[in-house]
């Protein structure tokens, strides 16, 4: 069955083949190992749906056998493909599950690994406290030489102290993602991150030096989605360090990429800053802009930034749709606070020799997660009553 002399399409049919027969059978031993090999094959031609449809079949037969190993293999490979297909909730469970089974089994690689896969979702949804728990947690189970799974992390933790506008704390984390990334286009979207911290740090020359220098990397024009998020970065961060320069072609060249990759995370950043570049000289372009933030956002399933496209409506003065907006952004706001409360506010002391403060300042940060709710539940009374 595995003939490498064979295209990946005529493995498929053989795989399909021996599985139609052995089935008849009623041997499980055989099936899991073809079910397995046809999920790789699958996989290998980014069927995704394919190669998650075949792992849910072999996640209930792992059931039915009673393997717990295999149910944790499996449900890890299973969370893999839900996050290729962009269902991250589902691809975050199944991470969990993998995890605890795992963890009973103290196997650590993998205990490390299936957490800095949660910590990854936590962060893309903006959970930035549990998902620094679960990336911390993993630095202290993964091997000092797993470089992919270490340099993702440090990625994942930069990006959470960007989100918590900690732009310092996330270049010093960008720095260690760098240093490990596991090859060139990694290092490249690192850089192009930390570039962007530096612009929010006012850092402008240091920020557009390395903008500049990832876009002469020719590496670069074979991916799409990177090549845009540079170019956008770049000249929205010129834009911000001085106003009166004319990038507009720059962003619109940054939004046409995106929308030939149906990029919505992209597209998202792409209608925010539009939005911004215009607030200030053409009032309706900009809600235009910030009308498509809005539903790229829900499209997209991102209540954070859903939060912050109603936020650039409100601000605006969308008078025609007024109220509708300060209803939802205020239920939306209500309802992430409701959810951030219900979060753990402490763990178990975290073991990691890191640099110093740095563990205090994390436990800081998740003690203080109320006081912040806080804080954000005033900056919506005031966004509300400056609009009203």
């Amino acid at each position: 069955m595995k003939n490498n002399k064979l295209n990946t399409n005529e493995r498929l049919l053989s795989a399909n083949s021996a599985l139609e027969q052995i089935e008849k059978s009623n041997e499980d031993k055989k099936v899991t190992t073809i079910l397995s090999y046809k999920t790789y094959l699958l996989g290998l031609e980014r069927n995704f749906e394919g190669a998650l449809k075949t792992s849910k079949e072999l996640l209930q037969l792992s059931i039915k056998r009673k393997d717990s190993a295999m149910i944790a293999d499996v449900s890890f490979r299973v969370g893999y493909y839900f996050l290729m297909e962009a269902k991250k909730d589902s691809a975050f469970l199944h991470y969990q599950m993998a995890n605890s089974i795992y963890t009973v089994f103290n196997d650590s690689v993998k205990i490390g690994q299936s957490l800095a896969q949660m910590a990854m979702i936590q962060s893309d949804y903006g959970d930035y406290i549990d998902s620094d728990i679960n990336a911390i947690n993993a630095i202290t189970y993964l091997d000092e030489n797993d470089k992919v799974y270490l340099s993702a992390i440090y990625n994942c933790l930069a990006i959470s102290s960007k989100g918590q506008f900690d732009y310092v704390e996330a270049v010093y984390w960008y720095d260690k993602a760098i240093e490990l990334a596991p090859n060139s286009i990694e290092k490249i979207r690192c850089l192009n991150n930390k570039a962007n911290s530096l612009g929010y740090m006012k850092e402008f020359e240091k920020s557009n030096a390395i903008f500049e220098n990832i876009l002469k990397d020719s590496i670069i024009e074979n991916y799409p989605k990177t090549k845009a998020r540079v170019i956008d970065n770049m000249a929205f961060t010129i834009w911000k360090q001085d106003p009166s320069k004319n990038v507009l072609t720059e962003l619109l060249s940054a939004l046409k990429i995106r929308e030939q990759q149906n990029d919505l995370v992209g597209l998202a950043t792409s209608y925010d800053h539009l939005s911004e570049y215009f607030k200030n000289t053409n009032n309706t372009l900009a809600i235009d802009y910030a009308i498509k933030y809005l539903e790229v956002s829900r499209k997209d399933k991102s209540p954070n930034e859903e939060l912050k496209a109603l936020q650039a409506l409100i601000e605006l003065n969308q008078k025609s749709n007024g109220y509708s907006n300060y209803a939802r952004y205020v239920s939306l706001r209500d309802s992430l606070d409701k959810a951030e409360l219900n979060r753990k506010n402490s763990f178990a002391k975290i073991k990691y020799d890191s640099e110093k403060n740095r563990e205090d300042n994390l436990q800081l940060k998740i003690t203080n997660s109320k006081k912040e709710l806080q804080l954000e539940k005033e900056k919506t009374r005031n966004i509300i009553g400056a609009a009203s």
